[in-house]
């Protein structure tokens, strides 16, 4: 496939720009939220317990809410950008009152100005911020019009990764409330001033506030992040998918994930001392695995030709080819301790 103009290149960075920061936003405000919601949560032991559970119904109210909104601008984000890099889209979506995915009004074309507009539409109602001024628009001419292809199973695709996500979220921070309760009641009494056990309790709460915010976070940016790996995964264009990292220094963990390059659909990853097995090299096969604040994500990929010289894929390019010497005869733990050793090593001398 012929990548698209230079102009309408530019403009799919641009857009990257502001999903990007949309995405990063989001999960900005989560942490804020969950935060301050965390403030109601006391440090004494004896009144925290209660005090959680009013905070865990609370927090995964607006972890959903936020998700939502993640879903909101990736759907139209993926749309937008498959139409400017092939110049076709997929069918119209919507997400209703209830937060389920449903189908728009059937169309054989699309205005790709819609488009535009139905992506920074919905960005700059949800968060204004990370948009400012809106890029200037590519004219090709000729392909104002964009043909919409319809993809089978696309709606319960989405409609089931969001029970999935919901379910995953109560999980993680049900857990997390336990573990929170559980750290307060141990902090002992013993050998203390009322005033270093009193240090010592609040000490705990923020760290364990700050744990349970992360984990929400990281529930809202997946609903960005898996919804794109999803749409891509049903899209018979998609080629497959490219881990990026937004800060450009990623975690050893992180790093090791992007020195997949370009993970294509249905290619057996080469398992060597990347994973320990193929189960868990087709575990990550689109990038879904992320720890709490992680600023990667999965983008899809249209054409390898996409990916070759675009400076945002260095790391891409860079760490498939240093991955293989920093661990010559290391496997498993061992190779990936060796990876971030080398990826430290390397981030400092940035610094």
């Amino acid at each position: 496939m012929a990548l698209p103009p230079t102009a309408r290149r530019k403009e799919i960075f641009e857009i990257e720009r502001i999903f990007w920061a949309a995405f990063t936003e989001l999960g900005i405000k989560m942490s804020y939220e969950a935060l301050d919601l965390w403030e109601d949560v006391p440090s004494s032991p004896r009144q925290a317990a209660r005090a959680i559970e009013r905070y865990l119904d609370q927090v995964l109210q607006v972890t959903s809410l936020r998700r939502e909104h993640a879903r909101r601008i990736a759907i139209p984000y993926y749309r937008l950008v498959r139409a400017l890099w092939i110049g076709k889209t997929l069918q119209p979506l919507e997400v209703d009152e209830s937060g389920s995915v449903v189908a728009g009004e059937k169309r054989a074309s699309e205005d790709l100005d819609d488009l535009r507009e139905g992506f920074y539409g919905i960005v700059e109602t949800l968060v204004p911020e990370a948009i400012g001024k809106r890029p200037t628009p590519s004219r090709v001419r000729g392909d104002d019009k964009i043909k919409v292809d319809l993809v089978k199973d696309l709606i319960e695709s989405l409609n089931e990764l969001e029970d999935l996500l919901d379910q995953i979220a109560e999980d993680d921070l049900s857990l997390q409330s336990v573990k929170a309760a559980d750290k307060l009641s141990k902090v002992s009494t013993k050998n203390k001033s009322a005033e270093d056990f009193e240090k010592e309790s609040e000490d705990t709460r923020l760290r364990q506030g700050a744990v349970l915010a992360a984990k929400a976070q990281r529930s809202v940016r997946d609903g960005a992040r898996r919804t794109n790996d999803t749409l891509a995964e049903k899209d018979p264009e998609a080629i497959g998918w490219i881990r990026v990292s937004e800060s450009g220094t990623p975690c050893g963990f992180c790093a090791m994930l992007i020195a997949r390059g370009l993970q294509k659909k249905g290619e057996k990853l080469e398992i060597g001392t990347l994973y320990q097995s193929e189960q868990g090299a087709e575990r990550t096969a689109t990038g879904e695995k992320y720890h709490d604040n992680c600023q990667c994500r999965a983008i899809a990929v249209f054409s390898e030709e996409q990916v070759l010289n675009d400076p945002q894929y260095d790391l891409n390019r860079k760490y498939p080819s240093e991955w293989p010497q920093v661990t010559k005869g290391l496997g498993g733990k061992d190779a990936l301790a060796k990876w971030r050793e080398h990826i430290g090593t390397a981030y400092r001398s940035q610094k």
